[in-house]
């Protein structure tokens, strides 16, 4: 009786990411990863685990300062994405079953078709961006797209689908996020206010104050904020 060898599953692994921006105050970015068969695309997460993941980015944390476009978040989100599949595959991928491809979604059209063009090009392309926060951000996600390429993985990068089951959750945990971000500023705005208020009550005269955020992420519900004041 001959051999029966059991030919590997080929499995795709799958990357939602979505973004949630604020201008100038934040952004909450949210990543579902999944697995599917490569021929069926039947959700196969018993063989890979999967995953979530949700990012509140809030306007006091310096990563802000290099994400003032919704381009820019979109991009950051693709990082994040990446660097998930690299742990992902390193530490749950067994000879069982073959991962073949990973494919990464985004909202953003224009995102896309922007890597499409570098992914192409590089590494001269990256130079052609006249930002260097832009730049800086493209190198990285090329980086990450040809470290799973070196693995013999195929990578692409393609726009979500709003009927996507996975990329509707990715989006419900970035607007959660998202909106954190933004109440954590309304919380200091609120704060400035009052001690502005109480100052003018204690005086009688209008005060000037400047408002030192705390750079390190707080506990929720103790955002730090110290006025200064000038007469």
């Amino acid at each position: 009786m001959g051999e029966i060898r059991s030919n590997p599953v080929q499995l795709v692994l799958v990357l939602h990411n979505v973004v949630d921006y604020l201008y100038c105050q934040g952004a909450g970015i949210g990543v579902v990863q999944q697995t599917e068969r490569a021929t069926r695309g039947i959700i196969k997460n018993q063989l890979i685990p999967g995953q979530e993941r949700k990012y509140r980015i809030r306007r006091e944390n310096p990563v802000v300062k290099n994400i003032k476009t919704v381009e820019r978040a979109q991009m950051l989100a693709l990082v994040y994405g990446l660097g998930l599949a690299h742990g992902k595959i390193k530490r749950d991928c067994l000879k069982a079953f073959q991962l073949q491809k990973v494919t990464i979604f985004s909202d953003s059209p224009k995102v896309v078709q922007r890597f499409h063009h570098h992914i192409n090009y590089a590494p001269d392309s990256p130079g052609d961006e006249t930002s260097i926060n832009d730049r800086s951000i493209i190198k990285r996600v090329i980086a990450g797209v040809h470290g799973l390429s070196r693995r013999g993985l195929e990578v692409a990068i393609a726009i979500s689908s709003e009927k996507d089951k996975a990329g509707g959750k990715a989006r419900a945990m970035a607007r959660q996020r998202g909106r954190k971000a933004c109440r954590s500023r309304r919380r200091l705005r609120l704060a400035h206010t009052n001690l502005v208020e109480e100052q003018e009550e204690a005086t009688g005269e209008q005060g000037i104050f400047e408002l030192v955020i705390a750079a390190k992420e707080l506990p929720k519900g103790k955002e730090h904020a110290q006025a200064t004041i000038y007469n």
